[in-house]
């Protein structure tokens, strides 16, 4: 394999763009943020980890928290990407928005590239950004209210509708045809629960949101479950919303269950499912080819007590990865890095990344053994490492971020 030259300790600023609105308009918008603060939560938000990685518009991205990790005030969410054709990566967080409360992202077959502010402080709603030319620019919207802090919070289709999760537990489901400004209810927490057929689940919090099937695809919403056993998939049809999730066998038959994940991909569905007994987690992801088909169950991946997750995002291939560490967020240490491959969907544990490492990257399409990168965080200094053979960790970039500690914006 050809070594990339370590590049050198560069300094990357965040680029001023006269085509974002988003400046303007959250500066007009703040106030009402502030005077109507949102009313507290009635359960803390679901648990996933926000830092990911993922490819669009053929370039390799991620999301990487930065700053005192410690503090989410001084938490500062950064969007980095490997362009096509380029050997490093550089800062493309879109200005001019606070992101202390993170990051989510509308990408995948979806155009163009969206991401989503989470909110912190008072703000109230979350500003979108979207981009058609990986991250050169950006353009801006907001949403009707604050987005779920979930991965998958935010979804797209190739046809250019999407839908997002908002509320502090999921509390209802908007959408829009193409032009990310006219948002429209299409499902309520308090509906679904309401529904026909919806007891079978024991529904909680709603957790994610995807677009499946071919154009515009049919809107799909992930819950909690209390009855044991049975995922918590909900599928619009008709103007009306079914239970479309299987129930599991074996030992996770006695466990309820969380949509930690859901990813579409034309007809073919995704879904990676938390099953919780006690304290103790297992992790799969059942995949059903196309609708109406038998689902297929990965083997499981047990998170024991003390053990947080770290990141969670896609392979290559159609598998996915998850970052396992004990510690806390800004002191994360014995991290193992478990891959979901093919052939088999199981769980391959990989070599340890760096310590604190925030989220991995594959780079590549090649086997998981290459093309593996981990994004290692220290306060402002954001350093990339490579996988060279089987166990040795390469430092490829070194990039120094400006973090505008103490401040909202």
């Amino acid at each position: 394999m050809n070594l990339r030259r370590l590049a050198p300790h560069r300094t990357a600023r965040r680029r001023r763009s006269s085509t974002f609105g988003l400046v303007g308009l959250v500066l007009s918008l703040v106030a009402l943020g502030c005077s109507r603060p949102a009313s507290a939560p009635s359960a803390e938000p679901f648990a996933l980890p926000l830092p990911t990685s993922f490819s669009s518009e053929g370039a390799h991205w991620a999301i990487v928290p930065m700053g005192h990790l410690g503090s989410e005030a001084n938490t500062f969410w950064q969007l980095v990407v490997e362009r096509p054709g380029s050997t490093t990566w550089v800062l493309a967080t879109p200005p001019g928005v606070a992101d202390n409360g993170g990051l989510v992202v509308r990408g995948g077959a979806s155009r163009p590239l969206a991401i989503g502010f989470l909110t912190s402080e008072l703000l109230g709603f979350s500003p979108l950004a979207a981009t058609s030319d990986t991250g050169h620019n950006w353009s801006g919207t907001v949403l009707p209210s604050a987005l779920t802090p979930v991965p998958d919070a935010l979804a797209g289709s190739g046809g250019g509708e999407s839908v997002a999760l908002l509320g502090r537990e999921g509390e209802s489901v908007v959408a829009d045809k193409g032009g990310l400004g006219a948002w429209r209810t299409i499902l309520t927490r308090k509906a679904l629960v309401a529904a026909p057929g919806s007891s079978s689940c024991g529904i909680g919090a709603l957790t994610a949101v995807a677009l499946a099937g071919p154009g515009s695809g049919a809107p799909l919403v992930g819950a909690t479950c209390s009855r044991k056993g049975q995922v918590g998939l909900f599928e619009s049809s008709g103007g009306s919303w079914r239970d479309v999730g299987p129930r599991l066998t074996g030992a996770l038959s006695t466990s309820s269950t969380e949509v930690a994940g859901l990813t579409a991909d034309g007809s073919r569905l995704q879904v990676l499912v938390a099953a919780r007994t006690g304290s103790l987690w297992t992790l799969s992801e059942i995949t059903q080819k196309s609708a109406g088909t038998s689902w297929t169950v990965s083997a499981g991946l047990a998170i024991g007590a003390g053990t947080r997750i770290q990141a969670i995002g896609a392979v290559p291939r159609g598998g996915l990865f998850v970052l396992l560490a004990n510690g806390s967020a800004a002191s994360p240490r014995d991290e193992k890095l478990e891959v979901l491959v093919q052939p088999g969907r199981r769980w391959q544990l990989m070599t340890s990344p760096p310590s604190a490492t925030q989220t991995v990257a594959f780079a590549s399409a090649a086997p998981v053994t290459k093309g593996l990168e981990a994004f290692v965080v220290d306060q402002s200094t954001l350093t990339m490492y490579r996988l060279e053979g089987t166990n040795a960790w390469v430092k490829r970039e070194v990039m120094g971020v400006q973090i505008p500690y103490s401040s909202s914006s």
